[in-house]
């Protein structure tokens, strides 16, 4: 069948139609064709068009013309993005669960030497020092002071022979004398300073005039030891022991064993069986006289002095006036019995 369209509105119609009028434009046989309007390209809209005066009232206009609110609309959009990203994490987690694991394989670097550095050619840059502030250079520690000096130590059968000149100088023996070491002093000097003897040692210093004679340490063990201070004075520091010898010739002068004795410590004493001979004015024994077979012997003037502290065990301690005559100050503070203080002629 054959198709013809409508001379009115262009349907259309079958040909055995055609002669009853047009269902919709109601054209009849006959009817001249009416062309088509031409379209007319649409005009910008207008934005203001539809709004109310009241802004306001827009969300009221915007709801009641399309039945839900715009915050609805974004509202919804929001959950089924959040529903839809969860759903997402869900699955994701469920399928690594199940999923197999994979261990990395490492393999391990074969140490392989670095290419060499490449050399850059230049001109070289000095740099500069940084400036700093100078340091003050520790102060040097004081050196000590240089050891006194020491005479050869003589053999036994060899004597050092030491001769000084010293009327307003002091002389200081360096050392303590040991055993086998024989000293002789000879000359004069002012004062005169010893430590002490030990071990059967000899120390001369009868050829020495001195003034001052001061003797610091021990005399002990079959030791030697003489001195000579005319009009001067000798102090005796340390004890005389072990069956030593001291002979002192200080005539007009004193002499003092300025140590006492006590419980705890000899201080001056005389004991041991030790000789001690004392020629002075006057002679002061702090110290005590003890043991057995220990003697002391003092020549005095006519106007001399000998004060003893203590004659103990069978010491015995003598004394005699050089001419014979006068009533010298003589005293002792105790004489056990057995010990002996008296005056001989």
């Amino acid at each position: 069948m054959s198709m013809t369209a409508c001379p009115g509105c262009g349907l259309p119609r079958a040909e055995d139609q055609l002669a009853r009028p047009c269902p919709v434009c109601d054209a009849g046989p006959g009817a001249v064709a009416v062309a088509p309007p031409v379209a007319r390209p649409p005009s910008a809209p207008d934005p203001t068009k539809n709004l109310p005066a009241d802004v306001s009232a827009m969300n009221r206009a915007a709801a009641s013309a399309e039945g839900f609110p715009a915050w609805f609309r974004w509202a919804v959009v929001f959950a089924v993005g959040v529903g839809t990203g969860a759903a997402g994490v869900f699955a994701w987690q469920a399928n690594r669960a199940h999923a197999p694991t994979e261990l990395a394989q490492v393999t391990p670097n074969e140490s392989r030497p670095l290419p060499p550095l490449p050399s850059v050619s230049g001109r070289r840059v000095e740099v500069a020092p940084v400036p700093h502030e100078p340091t003050a250079a520790p102060e040097p520690e004081p050196e000590p002071p240089p050891p006194e000096p020491r005479p050869p130590v003589a053999a036994p059968d060899k004597t050092i022979v030491i001769e000084l000149n010293l009327p307003n100088g002091t002389y200081h023996l360096p050392f303590a004398m040991k055993k086998g070491e024989r000293v002789v002093l000879k000359g004069k000097v002012n004062s005169f300073r010893a430590r002490g003897l030990d071990g059967g040692a000899v120390l001369d210093a009868s050829g020495l005039e001195a003034a001052q004679v001061y003797i610091g340490g021990k005399i002990d063990n079959g030791s030697t030891l003489k001195v000579n201070a005319p009009n001067g004075t000798v102090t005796f520091a340390a004890a005389v022991g072990g069956k030593s010898k001291v002979e002192i010739a200080a005539p007009g002068g004193d002499v003092t064993f300025s140590a006492p004795t006590t419980p705890a410590r000899p201080g001056s004493a005389i004991d041991g069986g030790s000789t001690v001979t004392i020629a002075a004015r006057t002679t002061d024994l702090r110290g005590d006289v003890n043991g057995s077979a220990t003697r002391v012997s003092v020549s005095l003037p006519r106007n001399g002095t000998l004060k003893a502290v203590a004659v103990r065990g069978t010491a015995t301690v003598e004394y005699r006036v050089a001419d014979g005559k006068g009533t010298p100050d003589v005293s002792a503070g105790f004489v056990s019995p057995a010990a002996t203080f008296k005056k001989v002629e």
